[in-house]
């Protein structure tokens, strides 16, 4: 059995990110998985080490600070998590609360510390459809960025752009190539749209690392997954010629 944990479904609820969950869940059950979905906020009292992937989806920067604030209780549980190798995965604004600090104009906030990483929240938002590339595959991936914030870390990136626009800068305030946080099986990015169904090939390698760990030296069922990757193959050319486009104008 394979338990899927989606945090405040409620409270992180912006763009469809719940999708990542749907997702996941559909694939590991075409992989030959049995799974369990469990939604739920750190009121309820869940238990990270009672579950093998964990979620929070994107939300409003405010939104930001009361996760942060209800998850404080948590930090060592999610550090104990994260060493275990349990899967972990934040998105869209989510992926701040794995830093160690957010930084607004006037406040700033502690974190999860998953990473040596801290946020400078900025008056201005970023926006617009972006494509990575990662040492993961040689595939881009593809999706949407809405934030206010830039990531000052010396801890390497998830991501690093090719068009749109990225998130690391360095202490100084200059822009640096690089866009989200991994380490082990703990992935943070500001990616969207939701990020886990518009690359199924992330999709497919976070869905094989849960069916490995659950079910060792089992091989999973393949399942079809043409209109997924007619998607994203759609999506990364068009993004490739905007791209292309902008480096000729």
């Amino acid at each position: 059995m394979i338990r899927l944990l989606h945090l405040f479904p409620n409270l992180m609820n912006l763009y469809g990110d719940w999708g990542n969950i749907a997702v996941l869940d559909r694939a590991l059950r075409s992989m030959g998985a049995e799974t369990e979905v469990v939604s739920g906020d750190c009121a309820d009292g869940v238990d990270l080490m009672g579950f093998d992937f964990v979620f929070i989806g994107a939300g409003t920067e405010k939104r930001v600070r009361q996760a942060a604030e209800r998850l404080s209780g948590m930090r060592d549980e999610f550090h104990a998590a994260a060493r275990e190798g349990k899967v972990m995965l934040f998105t869209g604004t989510a992926s701040e609360l794995v830093c160690r600090e957010i930084a607004a104009e006037n406040e700033s906030f502690k974190a999860l510390g998953l990473f040596d990483a801290v946020v400078r929240r900025t008056a201005d938002r970023q926006t617009g459809d972006v494509l990575y590339r990662s040492g993961l595959s040689d595939r881009l991936a593809a999706g949407f960025v809405n934030k206010s914030g830039f990531v000052m870390t010396e801890e390497p990136p998830l991501f690093t752009p090719c068009f749109g626009q990225g998130s690391f800068e360095s202490a100084g305030g200059t822009e640096v190539p690089g866009e989200g946080l991994h380490r082990g099986n703990v992935f943070a990015t500001y990616l969207t749209g939701p990020v886990l169904v518009r690359n199924p090939w992330l999709k497919k390698i976070v869905a094989e690392e849960l069916f490995r760990r659950a079910y060792p030296g089992a091989e999973p069922k393949a399942y079809p997954d043409e209109y997924a990757e007619k998607g994203w193959s759609v999506t990364v050319s068009e993004l490739e010629k905007r791209m292309n486009a902008a480096r000729n104008s």
